[in-house]
């Protein structure tokens, strides 16, 4: 029977290790430094792969919504957006205790990627289109089967985007609106709406008790639409 010899054993580990050193020109000293950095860098080399994973993923939601390419840079370097008035608005609604925030502004203004960088940066959100908010509504009150992702009023971060969009005869996604509205401002939980509508145009289109509701809990900030101006 073979008995294992524990100082034999570390005596070969280090004459192994001393050999790839003098191998590499580095004393044992330097090359126990040169293993650690090797092992930070790669931790760190697979930390950044991660997170730009978990980016992407969050980014999915918002395809279709803005060009790829642009998506694409606020998943990989988003610091330009920071100088944007939409931005701003953001940041100012991030450090309030308002729940809601209703980003008004035209093609051009920036309000979707800003609130795209904000959600990607959150990690855990749900973005819906307000045209089809009715069917997710539907999907959440029922047990049918559908492959209609629900509606998650206790998720974070709710983002209902292009406000305005659905039909004025939709009594499903006006239903939802109101249900969104009511809860959310209950829970005090974060929800961004984004529209093209002015604040004015929203008044004259939706009920008086969801606009109550608005006037209560929700930031309404409106970002002019000149493609993105710089807030400084």
């Amino acid at each position: 029977m073979t008995t294992f010899n524990m100082d034999y054993f570390l005596a070969e580990l280090k004459a192994q290790r001393d050999a790839k050193a003098a191998a590499l020109g580095l004393t044992p000293d330097q090359y126990s430094a040169k293993l650690e950095a090797d092992a930070h860098e790669e931790n760190r080399q697979r930390e950044a792969r991660d997170r730009y994973d978990r980016r992407l993923s969050g980014a999915a939601h918002f395809r279709g919504r803005m060009p790829d390419d642009l998506l694409e840079s606020i998943v990989r370097d988003s610091s330009w957006v920071l100088d944007t008035k939409a931005w701003e608005a953001v940041c100012k609604w991030k450090a309030s205790d308002k729940p809601m925030l209703v980003l008004c502004g035209g093609t051009g203004s920036g309000k979707t990627v800003a609130v795209a960088r904000h959600a990607i940066d959150e990690g855990a959100f749900q973005s819906l289109r307000a045209i089809r908010v009715g069917a997710h509504y539907e999907q959440w009150t029922s047990d049918r089967d559908s492959k209609v992702e629900p509606l998650n009023l206790r998720t974070r971060l709710l983002i209902i985007d292009d406000l305005g969009q659905e039909a004025q005869e939709d009594r499903r996604s006006f239903a939802a609106l109101e249900e969104i509205v009511d809860s959310r401002q209950s829970m005090k939980t974060r929800t961004i709406f984004t529209t093209n509508l002015t604040p004015e145009q929203i008044k004259a289109r939706y009920p008086e008790r969801m606009l109550s509701r608005l006037a209560q809990c929700a930031m309404v900030v409106s970002i002019p639409a000149n493609d993105m101006r710089r807030s400084k």
